[in-house]
């Protein structure tokens, strides 16, 4: 029994030993968090990019944020595609993240590589709630990408209702138009949402 205990242990510290820091802040395992990054203090050197503080927002794991942030690491990493934590947080609906690199002054308005922002992912993924505190954390409600799309179309594109309404009684510009000449109403038409059109034309669309 003993054997295999410590079979098994050995096994695990193998296992460990091979973990990138980005899975295990992604899993939460702060303790070995550490351990990794005493090893290897800069694991943003990663050329796949897995940086540690864009694992814990995908896992959702307050605790590896927290540890992560006092250790220096600048809140709006980005890595892959020019996605900052928070947007990873985002896009993974991890809402303990989203609330973590918020208090730690994370910027809700700095966009992807694409210029997709954060607003922009929280209206695609429908949560009214992350939604309601980027707004309130100072978020751009009509910013735009380099294309002119902006999280009002997304969540047109999306087929998020309760996105929409949310929007525009933040504030959303009905009347803003992507560089293809398209406004989110003409969006709503061209995927066939006769429920979006008819929301959108009662914000005032099209008039």
């Amino acid at each position: 029994m003993a054997q295999a205990a410590a079979f098994t242990a050995d096994l695990q510290a193998q296992v460990d030993a091979q973990l990138p820091a980005s899975k295990a802040a992604e899993f939460g395992r702060v303790a070995l968090l550490k351990r990794l990054l005493a090893d290897d203090p800069d694991p943003s050197a990663d050329p796949q990019e897995n940086l540690p503080l864009v694992g814990a927002a995908r896992g959702d794991s307050a605790a590896a944020i927290a540890f992560l942030l006092s250790q220096h690491v600048p809140v709006d990493q980005s890595g892959f595609k020019g996605r900052t934590p928070l947007i990873h947080a985002l896009m993974t609906d991890s809402a303990q993240a989203v609330d973590a690199l918020l208090r730690a002054g994370a910027d809700v308005n700095l966009p992807e590589a694409n210029g997709v922002t954060p607003l922009m992912h929280a209206a695609m993924k429908g949560n009214l709630r992350l939604i309601e505190d980027l707004l309130s954390s100072g978020a751009r409600v009509n910013q735009q990408t380099g294309s002119g799309f902006t999280a009002l179309m997304c969540a047109v594109l999306a087929t998020q209702p309760a996105v929409v309404d949310l929007l525009c009684k933040k504030g959303a510009d009905v009347h803003a138009r992507d560089r293809r000449g398209r406004a989110a109403v003409d969006i709503a038409a061209r995927i066939g949402s006769s429920l979006l059109h008819d929301q959108l034309v009662g914000y005032g669309a099209g008039a």
